[in-house]
């Protein structure tokens, strides 16, 4: 029996050990998330114009293009239940701040918690903003950074570290810099993959307009401006998708502008001024075409 626990222990501790090592490497590798927040919190007393939202805001709006001080707090995936935990923790830290813009896409409003890979993107906003997500005791499961991603692609998250490569994929401000620059040859394609991707079936928007009047609420108590905004996606996927549930996403926007004073919402889905040159794929903009959509909302904000 003795012998029997001595091997299991031999043949466990080595897997313990492997394990710690890989954990106490993914824990010193730069992230994006960490970054954004230090920057923020660096120059919370600048902010004015403050970006929340998904990967359509992430590397749609570039700071640097808006006249007012701008932060782009926008990430991949990140839903409105992200954005109002973002948002009620750094209102009142941002004496300056006078606009929120938030994305609306077509999934945005049905989005239910912990639909598709939100489930471990928690994790960050946990461990790196200190802040819990809802539904409670989610993060268990993730705790550690070597549960929260598959084996293979921490290994490879180390393996890029260890040979100095990039980890930081945002600028000072906020706005991706991860590869954008191309015009997209494979929009069609795209259109397929992401129409399938985003589609859950749900006409219910109770939960994100929950998560919007909370949202419009803070900033009325603020005298914060607040710009629901639909960006500009290339036809072939409006083709694609459900049409009513878009319908229904556009008039809900519009009666929420017309109910709060303080929301404006703009459409610029298709927007003839972006051409396939403009698309980084299907519903994202590449560097060019998010130069020319952050000009466009600096000139609504100009005039309000």
């Amino acid at each position: 029996m003795k012998d029997l626990i001595l091997k299991l222990i031999l043949f466990i501790l080595p897997i313990i050990l492997i394990g710690a090592g890989m954990e106490i490497l993914l824990r010193k590798i730069p992230n994006d998330y960490l970054y954004k927040k230090i920057q923020l919190e660096k120059h919370a007393n600048t902010v004015e114009t403050l970006i929340l939202g998904g990967s359509h805001a992430y590397y749609g709006i570039i700071p640097d293009y808006l006249e007012s001080n701008s932060f782009n707090l926008a990430y991949d995936s990140q839903f409105l239940n992200f954005d109002r935990i973002l948002l009620k923790k750094y209102i009142d830290s941002l004496p300056n701040i006078k606009n929120v813009i938030i994305m609306i896409a077509y999934p945005t409003l049905s989005h239910r918690y912990n639909e598709g890979d939100e489930v471990y993107r928690k994790f960050n906003y946990f461990r790196y903003y200190d802040l819990d997500p809802p539904p409670k005791n989610w993060y268990q499961k993730y705790y550690f950074e070597l549960f929260r991603l598959p084996f293979k692609k921490n290994f490879q998250r180390i393996i890029s570290y260890l040979r100095g490569e990039e980890m930081i994929h945002s600028t000072v401000k906020g706005w991706c810099l991860e590869g954008k620059k191309e015009i997209s040859k494979n929009l069609e394609q795209s259109a397929l993959h992401t129409a399938k991707l985003l589609e859950n079936n749900s006409m219910d928007f109770t939960p994100g307009l929950r998560e919007l009047n909370d949202i419009f609420f803070m900033c009325e108590q603020r005298k914060v401006k607040v710009y629901l905004i639909t960006f500009p996606t290339w036809e072939g996927f409006r083709e694609l998708i459900n049409m009513k549930k878009f319908d229904k996403m556009i008039e809900t926007c519009e009666t929420l502008a017309d109910q709060n004073k303080n929301v404006e919402y703009y459409n610029f889905t298709d927007d003839s001024r972006f051409t396939r040159e403009d698309y980084y794929d299907s519903d994202h903009l590449n560097d060019e075409g998010a130069r020319k959509f952050t000009l466009i909302i600096n000139e609504l904000i100009k005039e309000k």
